[in-house]
């Protein structure tokens, strides 16, 4: 699978971060009113209007930390980010969403209280700590186009340690889920590319 992404209205991507990674979350951007279950069930609501162009599978780990130069390269600009908890419906529990506005470079307007380079900085954090499971859609725009949302969850920690530069590790498994072997670093199984237009996943 994948999608064609030239001359999209926008193009929305969407960190889902569990409660318990909130030190992942980021300062730059400013903070939404919690979603309520009212508002839960409208955006529910509106998912079926999209077309899927990218289905997440089940375990695959993706590297993504390319992604912004490979929008830009696109002729999209990251203009404007937020982030919002939502709440696991029928649960005491929480989630966070970080979510990233990119825009055609030709109309994209930074506001003036966004500090751009914080922005990148943190956006780009995001892609290069971890690996994603990835799920995108195309929906319909107002104008006539067509904007895609790229919503990236279940994240494995890539590396560890004060500065980030300790290897996660991990034991391969037989068949009866017992570990086997010597810890080896942890990698990815594709890697989410976007080449002359073209979004899609690539095997590594």
């Amino acid at each position: 699978m994948g999608a064609i992404i030239t001359n999209l209205a926008s193009v929305l991507v969407q960190f889902n971060l569990k409660s318990k990674q909130e030190h992942l979350l980021p300062l730059s951007i400013k903070e939404r009113e919690p979603e309520t279950v009212h508002e839960y069930f409208a955006r529910k609501g509106t998912q079926d209007t999209g077309q899927s162009v990218l289905v997440a599978s089940e375990g695959m780990s993706l590297k993504i930390s390319t992604l912004r130069t490979r929008l830009e390269e696109s002729g999209y600009k990251l203009v404007a980010g937020s982030v919002q908890q939502r709440p696991v419906v029928g649960t005491v529990r929480h989630y966070y969403v970080a979510s990233y506005h990119f825009y055609p470079q030709e109309v994209a307007v930074v506001p003036d209280d966004v500090d751009v380079v914080k922005l990148e900085d943190e956006f780009d954090d995001l892609t290069y700590d971890g690996f994603w499971q990835a799920q995108a859609y195309l929906n319909p725009s107002d104008d006539g186009r067509q904007w895609l949302s790229l919503n990236l969850a279940h994240r494995t920690q890539r590396f560890l340690g004060e500065n980030l530069s300790t290897p996660s590790l991990k034991r391969e498994r037989d068949s009866e889920g017992n570990p086997i072997g010597e810890p080896v670093p942890i990698k990815p199984q594709a890697r989410l590319q976007i080449d002359e237009g073209w979004l899609s996943t690539i095997s590594v």
